[in-house]
């Protein structure tokens, strides 16, 4: 199996109504998929924020240095001189994260087998962030 290209798309969606943390409100959410395809048609996804030259490095720097790789050998690639010195833990984020997509799916298992499994069978609801809203919060 090797990989046969890394795709980004960048998302966006204009807020009705901006929103975020106390210091800044947003008026757009934004977030930054990579989508790897192997010559198999497996398909693997990973997300990370769009912050300045992330999509750039995977696009530019990064996926070219993939493609005719074994995304198998995960650890390998991240380990390797060729991407060492890329240093964008943002874009390597993403990538991992759809490269073990990728592996999870070539072995018919959920990610967190490549772990060892589910740890836990339930989590508790948690909400965070983003919670003023403009005109709604002083």
């Amino acid at each position: 199996m090797k990989i046969a290209s890394v795709d980004t798309f960048l998302l966006e969606h204009k807020l009705a109504r901006p929103s975020g943390p106390a210091s800044v409100l947003n008026t757009w959410r934004r977030t930054l998929l990579v989508r790897i395809t192997t010559d198999g048609g497996l398909v693997g996804w990973g997300e990370t924020a769009p912050l300045a030259g992330v999509r750039e490095t995977m696009e530019q720097a990064m996926a070219p240095l993939l493609v005719g790789q074994d995304p198998r050998a995960i650890s390998n690639s991240w380990r390797t001189r060729w991407l060492a010195p890329f240093e964008n833990r943002l874009a390597i984020g993403a990538l991992d994260i759809a490269l073990h997509d990728l592996v999870g799916q070539a072995l018919g298992v959920p990610v967190h087998q490549l772990y060892g499994g589910a740890r836990r069978t339930r989590v508790l609801v948690y909400a965070s962030g983003g919670g003023y809203v403009e005109g709604v919060h002083p």
